[in-house]
């Protein structure tokens, strides 16, 4: 069975692995992204820079049968549930978690951040 994915950002490391084996599996993937990084031409491309009041605007009237989101801002996430068309959706973000990018493969004594108070993971 074919599904159609729409991936948001991730266009480097876990993103490119996921368009990967999607495109593997026959799937169609849409992959949203800011555009400022060349994609894997698997994908169809849609431009969305999420930091912009308008940003799903390029989304509307579509639907996917799995929405996969690899932000860190929750608030990005809430912001898409209430507009794009997905039958599931997946969270991903272990960069809102983990406070020093640096160490690359964080176990449980890592540092993390404290639970956000809002939507925006502070800079």
């Amino acid at each position: 069975m074919s599904l159609s994915e729409l991936l948001f950002g991730g266009n480097c490391m876990l993103g490119g692995q996921l368009v990967t084996a999607f495109a593997y599996a026959d799937h169609h993937v849409a992959r949203t992204c800011r555009g400022t990084s060349p994609v894997d031409e698997t994908a169809e491309f849609i431009t969305v820079d999420r930091g912009s009041a308008d940003a799903l605007k390029p989304l509307a009237g579509r639907s996917w049968d799995v929405a996969i989101d690899l932000t860190s801002h929750p608030g990005f996430v809430r912001d898409a549930l209430g507009t794009v068309g997905a039958a599931h959706w997946i969270y991903i973000s272990s960069a809102s978690v983990y406070t020093r990018g640096d160490i690359f493969e964080p176990d449980e004594t890592a540092p993390i951040h404290p639970a956000m108070a809002d939507d925006k993971l502070e800079d």
